[in-house]
């Protein structure tokens, strides 16, 4: 799971927050290896960013659940994160729970 985001941004570091406590923690931890892609202000690892035509002029912190050969199988394209502040840790929950369903189905459909 590639996450882009910046040190400025306080929803990147409500973000960093989140995934350290229970279930979150492990609902992460046991479906993903996470790596942080930090997008400064706009102008540091951008050619990556357009790898994945990734829209972060609609605000940072987009998701991107890629395997090693950079096939995607999920990718938020509409916002679901960047305002992660204020949403309830239930709805956080909740996103991971159906991105990680999204992604074994396309992985199961992919291995056929």
């Amino acid at each position: 799971m590639l996450i882009f985001g910046a040190n400025w941004c306080p929803d990147c570091r409500e973000f960093d927050r989140q995934p350290k406590s229970s279930p979150l923690k492990e609902l992460i931890n046991t479906n993903y290896v996470t790596v942080k892609v930090n997008v400064g202000n706009f102008d540091e690892n951008m050619d990556f960013v357009s790898d994945f035509d990734i829209p972060v002029s609609k605000g940072i912190l987009p998701i991107v659940i890629t395997d090693s050969d950079k096939q995607v199988y999920f990718i938020t394209k509409a916002k679901e994160l960047s305002s992660i502040r204020n949403m309830k840790k239930s709805e956080v929950i909740d996103f991971f729970q159906g991105a990680t369903k999204k992604t074994t189905k396309a992985i199961e459909f992919r291995a056929q």
